[in-house]
């Protein structure tokens, strides 16, 4: 069975929703582009601050259909066995390792 998801309606107009440390972000269209934008950001351990990193992200027609996208996502993401916090990089090199 599967559970619904609750979406907290932002000031500014986007939706957003934290599951197991993966923050889900939807901006609704602009006159610009009109096209719904939605992100899967992870939670970064570093203390007392709140940051994440980007790891998914895509569009869609719909406000729905971007919801939907964003939670399977990061349904993949954590059956993956990423869904725990990560340590921040103390360097560029662990930033962009060198492969040889």
């Amino acid at each position: 069975m599967q559970t619904e998801t609750s979406w907290i309606a932002e000031p500014d107009g986007v939706l957003a929703t934290e599951i197991d440390g993966l923050r889900l972000v939807v901006r609704p269209p602009t006159e610009i582009d009109g096209f719904v934008r939605f992100m899967v950001l992870r939670r970064v351990d570093c203390g007392a601050k709140k940051l994440f990193t980007l790891v998914a992200s895509g569009s869609e027609d719909s406000v729905r259909e971007a919801m939907r996208a964003a939670e399977r996502m990061a349904g993949s993401y954590r059956w993956a066995g990423y869904d725990r916090p990560s340590p921040v990089p103390r360097s560029l090199p662990e930033l962009f390792p060198v492969r040889a």
